[in-house]
C-alpha cells in the first residue's frame, strides 16, 4: 500500500511581497509511481501558479505618448482631424486594459489627445503640471496598476526617466515635431526595477 503526505510550508519568495505556501511531498512507503509522479506535478504546478500570480500583481505599466497632431495656429490649439483619429487609435488600443488613471497637461491638445480614452473608461482627466509631479503621483498611487499619461515632444522623455527608467534604444528625446506616434512604455516590477520599450501606435508619422 502507498502513502502520500503533502506537507504545506510557509516560505518568503525574494521579490514577491507576500507569504506563498509551498506544498512539499513526503513519500512514506513506496507504491504506484504513475499516482506519485502525478501527485509532484501538481504540487508543483500550484507553487508556479501562486508565485507567478503574487509577482504579477506587483507590476506596474505606465504608457507615455505625445499629443495627437494639432493645428498649427493659436497659442493653445485644437487637434486637426488626423490628431483626432489619433486619438481614438489610442482609446482603442487599450479597449481591453483595465486602466486605473489617465493622465493630462492642461492644454487643449493633450486633453484632446487623452479625453475618448478617459471617457471610455469612465475616468476623469487627472491634470499635471510637471514631469516629476506626474511620475511622483503615479509611484505613489497607482503602483500594481496600469496608468496612460499624455505629455509633449520636449517632456514624454523626462516622465520616463523620472519614473527611474532610462530611455529606451532608438527613441530620441526630444521629439521631433513632426512626430507623433511615439508610444513609450515603462514597466515596474515588484522589485521596483523600471525599464522602459519604445512602440508606436495608430498612422505612421512621416
Amino acid at each position: 500500500m502507498e502513502f502520500i503526505l503533502i506537507q504545506y510550508n510557509r516560505m518568503t519568495i525574494p521579490g514577491v511581497d507576500a507569504k506563498v505556501s509551498l506544498k512539499s511531498v513526503t513519500i512514506l512507503e513506496r507504491g504506484n509511481k504513475t499516482m506519485k509522479n502525478a501527485l509532484i506535478a501538481f504540487s508543483l504546478i500550484v507553487i508556479t501558479l501562486v508565485i507567478c500570480g503574487c509577482t504579477n500583481k506587483q507590476n506596474t505599466t505606465i504608457n507615455i505618448v505625445r499629443h495627437a497632431e494639432k493645428e498649427l495656429t493659436g497659442d493653445d490649439p485644437n487637434l486637426t482631424a488626423q490628431g483626432r483619429a489619433r486619438a481614438l487609435a489610442l482609446r482603442d488600443q487599450h479597449a481591453n486594459t483595465a486602466i486605473a488613471a489617465v493622465y493630462s497637461t492642461d492644454t487643449k491638445r493633450t486633453r484632446q489627445t487623452a479625453a475618448p480614452l478617459a471617457e471610455a473608461k469612465g475616468l476623469p482627466l487627472t491634470i499635471y503640471t510637471t514631469s516629476s509631479e506626474v511620475a511622483e503621483n503615479v509611484l505613489a498611487n497607482h503602483m500594481g496598476s496600469y496608468v496612460v499619461i499624455v505629455g509633449h515632444s520636449n517632456t514624454v522623455g523626462d516622465i520616463v526617466q523620472s519614473l527611474g527608467a532610462d530611455l529606451p534604444d532608438g527613441f530620441i528625446h526630444p521629439m521631433d515635431e513632426k512626430d507623433y506616434d511615439n508610444s513609450l512604455f515603462v514597466l515596474i516590477t515588484g522589485e521596483e526595477s523600471a525599464q522602459a520599450t519604445h512602440s508606436t501606435y495608430g498612422e505612421s508619422s512621416p
